[in-house]
């Protein structure tokens, strides 16, 4: 009987305990998100980011793509693999080599290292 009550208070233990993360989830998104709306580059990155690990790509190039607007040189090489791999997007080489090169005269390192890829592949 000990056994049977310790399974099930384990149990709702460890439920209460991933609704606790899920609401802290929601929650840091909520933040998130007002911090991307009043147009902070750098949570217009994470929010973008956050949304592409969740599959929402379309989402996730919307705010990736104001991030980049504002010259956030990581959004910019982002958004220009989103566009090289058709991520959220039609893929769209002239479009991956645009941002990507925006990137680049900022001295991203990965961008650097892309836009020559993408060079050497034609």
């Amino acid at each position: 009987m000990l056994t049977k009550f310790t399974a099930l208070a384990m149990g709702v233990l460890l439920s209460v305990s991933a609704m606790a993360v899920d609401m802290a989830t929601a929650d840091d998104m909520a933040t998130l998100t007002r911090q991307a709306q009043s147009g902070d580059a750098v949570a217009q990155v994470d929010l973008a980011r956050e949304y592409y690990q969740q599959g929402n790509h379309a989402k996730a190039v919307e705010w990736i793509t104001k991030a980049a607007g504002q010259g956030h040189a990581g959004a910019q090489y982002g958004l220009g693999w989103m566009y090289r791999q058709g991520q959220g997007v039609r893929q769209d080489y002239q479009k991956a080599v645009e941002w990507t090169t925006k990137a680049v005269g900022q001295g991203h390192a990965g961008a650097q290292y892309n836009l020559g890829v993408m060079y050497a592949q034609g």
